[in-house]
């Protein structure tokens, strides 16, 4: 049978319907690396073996079991690239190091295959680039100290060098070959990769390996391409190397798409890569590039504490009540997050808007369309048209359009008059008022301040006044606090689904003692309503954001000062660092998975003793 036979380019298959050939305690295992300061665990010589198999022999296609009934006995394959893809926390760094020292494919024979003809000529060359020992491991630049102490702890005297600064490319220009030929590891930083590139690329070689560390955020633009034996891409979101472009997943009963993979960072060398391979394989194929032990024998191997995790439900903004599912997702993503003007600039992003409630940016934004629409109805209607067809398609369209932003628009009526809301403010009332016209209600300030300025509802338009207002005085029924109970970490005095998620984290705070806390958010906006609590309750916190340098500063403190809370934007630095210290995280909105894990991953990984307690403030919708 022919795997390839049914592949259609550009068929995209759901990456969750399809398992990866995952290892697991009973799949082989290397020798442990002798001479190295650490103690490798179990699943890491399960993956450092398999890693070794796919650089030194071709690969028996029957050996996957996800696609063994498609294969025959002599089908092979052969691959100079891989993704170590376990989980975050696993100890990848180590395998990567364990893999340099453990296996010298510097004298590895390599073939340069060509065709010609159609495929009907194919020449098979002997490729006689010098090969020097040196392993290039491109990090992101704020993880370069970090990649330096895994050296340094790993194997005391191993030579290294680090590419991180302008001086280190200018000391190897002229002679790379003869000033990296004797290290075993030369760590680039990516924002100096291509530039060591260029100044490589000069001089006929090839490196023994290349590892590209967080290969999916890696963020080099217009990545450049280096010679080596075989090339590793080190990431825990595999699902970004399978899906380069991004891939969302319909979920029907929701009535929407969920992106389950972003896709790869910027251009170059790593995404071309993989898109190549995308639309010129099978994704059954390319999953057996992806090398990753089962998370149950990670889990077994670490035996890390187990995770203690608690849903916070919070009170739900009116805003969010009343658009969910009528506007553009990104918009509830920031309205999640507390970023109102980032919601606001999706509404419009070609102009500075100033207006503080969202609910209005909206309606004004649906109404100039209708009056748009309007427009453009009446000049197609005026308009002489060839073929009477085409001016009928035109109006029906704009007609379309028209019903669909009027629904929008009562829908939203709907929701404010449901949710008890001020028609003014989109707020809860205060001092509920009600208009004799048409029973509307609002609060008794925005109405009177609304009928200062004309005398006219703002709703039916009937002519109103003072008059004609009716004050509630049933508003002193309070509603009931609604206390919830979390079994898993154990009750916190104070969290309530009637509290803003500022509050309950208030009280999460108020109810710690000593604590190491990690508090994640997509948008900065988040932490502005977060640092006067933490101000006023005297807890020293910092960012973590700058350069290389600030931020090994910034965890340093956090790890051994006196900073017991770092605010991270998980859109700049979600992953790559190690805070095994942290006690608690707080996920101050929904994320999307992958990211999570990456999140989760920073905390939950060696040398954890105590479990880690996750809370998720959510809101309904999340």
């Amino acid at each position: 049978m022919d795997i390839f036979a049914n592949h259609r380019v550009n068929a995209y298959e759901d990456m969750f319907d399809m398992d990866l050939d995952e290892l697991t305690d009973e799949s082989s295992k290397a020798d442990h690396p002798k001479g190295i300061n650490i103690k490798l665990k179990e699943h890491q010589l399960t993956i450092l073996n398999r890693c070794v198999e796919f650089e030194n022999k071709a690969l028996k296609l029957k050996d996957f079991n996800s696609i063994a009934n498609q294969c025959e006995n002599d089908d092979y394959f052969n691959t100079n690239i891989g993704v170590i893809a376990d989980r975050v926390g696993s100890g990848k760094s180590y395998v990567v190091l364990s893999l340099i020292v453990s296996n010298n494919i510097r004298d590895k024979e390599r073939v340069v295959v060509r065709s010609t003809g159609l495929n009907n000529v194919v020449y098979n060359l002997r490729d006689k680039t010098n090969v020097i020992k040196t392993n290039i491991i491109v990090v992101p630049f704020s993880l370069c100290s970090q990649w330096e102490g895994y050296v340094k702890q790993f194997k005391s005297d191993i030579p290294y060098k680090i590419v991180n600064k302008n001086k280190h490319i200018t000391e190897l220009v002229g002679s790379v070959v003869n000033k990296i030929k004797d290290i075993d590891i030369l760590i680039v930083t990516s924002t100096f990769f291509n530039k060591f590139a260029d100044i490589a690329k000069r001089e006929t070689i090839r490196f023994q390996r290349i590892f590209f560390d967080e290969a999916d955020t890696l963020g080099i633009n217009n990545c450049s391409h280096l010679d080596a034996n075989f090339t590793w891409f080190v990431t825990a979101s595999y699902g970004n190397i399978l899906y380069p472009k991004g891939f969302a997943k319909q979920e029907r009963h929701m009535n929407r798409y969920v992106w389950c993979a972003e896709g790869l960072r910027h251009s170059g060398f790593i995404k071309n890569v993989f898109i190549d391979t995308h639309y010129t394989i099978p994704r059954s194929i390319l999953k057996t590039l992806i090398i990753k032990n089962s998370e149950a024998y990670v889990q077994r191997s670490i035996d890390l504490p187990s995770l203690n995790t608690c849903i916070v439900k919070c009170k739900t903004p009116n805003s969010i009540n009343v658009l969910n599912g009528l506007v553009d997702k990104n918009i509830i993503n920031c309205l999640n997050g507390g970023d109102v003007q980032r919601a606001l600039q999706y509404i419009s992003p070609h102009q500075k808007m100033t207006e503080e409630n969202i609910i209005s940016a909206i309606i004004d934004k649906y109404q100039k369309n209708l009056n748009n629409i309007d427009v453009r109805i009446s000049m197609i209607d005026q308009l002489h048209f060839d073929d009477p067809n085409e001016k009928a398609r035109e109006l029906q369209s704009l007609t379309t359009k028209k019903t669909e932003i009027t629904t929008n628009i009562e829908l939203i009526k709907e929701r404010i008059q449901n949710n008890n809301m001020c028609y003014i403010c989109y707020e809860d009332h205060d001092n509920k008022t009600i208009v004799k016209c048409c029973q509307n209600s609002f609060c008794f300030k925005c109405i009177s301040l609304w009928l200062s300025q004309k005398a006219l509802c703002p709703l039916c338009k009937a002519h109103l006044t003072t008059n004609g207002l009716f004050v509630s005085s049933s508003e002193n029924a309070v509603s009931q606090v609604e206390e919830i109970a979390y079994h898993t970490i154990g009750n916190i005095k104070g969290f309530s689904s009637s509290n803003t998620k500022v509050k309950n984290l208030e009280n999460l705070l108020r109810s710690k003692q000593r604590f190491k806390m990690l508090i994640f958010s997509c948008f900065d906006s988040s932490f502005t309503s977060v640092t006067p609590i933490l101000d006023e309750l005297g807890i020293m916190y910092d960012y973590l954001k700058g350069n290389g340098g600030h931020i090994n500063n910034v965890i340093d403190q956090y790890k051994n000062g006196k900073t017991d809370i770092l605010l991270v934007n998980t859109k700049y630095y979600g992953s790559g660092f190690n805070m095994e210290n942290t006690t608690d995280i707080v996920m101050f909105h929904k994320f999307d998975s992958e990211i999570e894990k990456q999140v989760i991953g920073r905390a939950q990984r060696f040398g954890r003793k105590d479990p880690l307690n996750v809370w998720y403030l959510m809101y309904e919708n999340e």
